[in-house]
């Protein structure tokens, strides 16, 4: 593949994203994972456990955050295309 193709595939596996991220769905993964932030954070301040007992939740919880960032890091770079073309735009006058 040529860069024009590589782009091309990055913007629309970019596009696709940005569609997914405007569905209620999205905010619905958002404040689980905030959630579960809460929880975590919650159980593991006021029990006696272990704090090995939480490796699992705690990978989980990262695991969640490495899909969110992956998600924003594609829309980040939509947004920067797009302002990058609006400045290769001619003016009127």
């Amino acid at each position: 593949m040529d860069n024009n193709q590589l782009l091309d595939e990055k913007l629309k596996a970019c596009g696709r994203l940005e569609i997914l991220t405007n569905q209620d769905g999205w905010q619905d993964v958002l404040n689980y994972y905030e959630a579960q932030i809460k929880v975590f954070a919650n159980d593991l301040l006021l029990s006696d456990k272990p704090t090995a007992e939480y490796d699992q939740v705690r990978q989980q919880i990262k695991g969640m955050r490495k899909i969110i960032g992956f998600v924003d890091e594609h829309l980040q770079t939509l947004r920067m295309f797009r302002e990058n073309e609006q400045t290769k735009r001619p003016t009127k006058e």
